[in-house]
């Protein structure tokens, strides 16, 4: 930038310290007419690459996204045969059966 230029050669590198927004704008206003035009076509050259701040409403309707429904997610998927006790039976014998196997390895 610029502005960053002409401060730098105003300090050795040692010296040099981060410009604050309130110096750089009054290096700007120190500019000529013409160079500040300049300044501002390359600033809005450069914002041209950032996409603006979208809402998470305008990004859903782009992606065809829906709100989540947890209803629809939880289905019917347990058969009505099974308890959860006869599930957690064999889920317990399943895991001991692989302890067993990993130390008999």
């Amino acid at each position: 930038m610029v502005i960053s230029v002409i401060m730098v050669a105003e300090f050795s590198l040692e010296d040099f310290t981060m410009p604050t927004l309130e110096k750089i704008i009054a290096e700007v206003k120190t500019l000529h007419p013409a160079e500040q035009q300049r300044l501002r076509e390359i600033l809005n050259a450069e914002a041209a690459y950032f996409d603006p701040v979208k809402k998470i409403e305008q990004l859903s309707a782009e992606q065809g996204t829906k709100p989540l429904n947890f209803e629809e997610m939880l289905g019917n998927f347990w058969p009505e045969e099974e308890s959860t006790e006869e599930f957690l039976t064999i889920l317990r014998r399943w895991r001991n059966e692989d302890e067993r196997r990993s130390l008999a390895s």
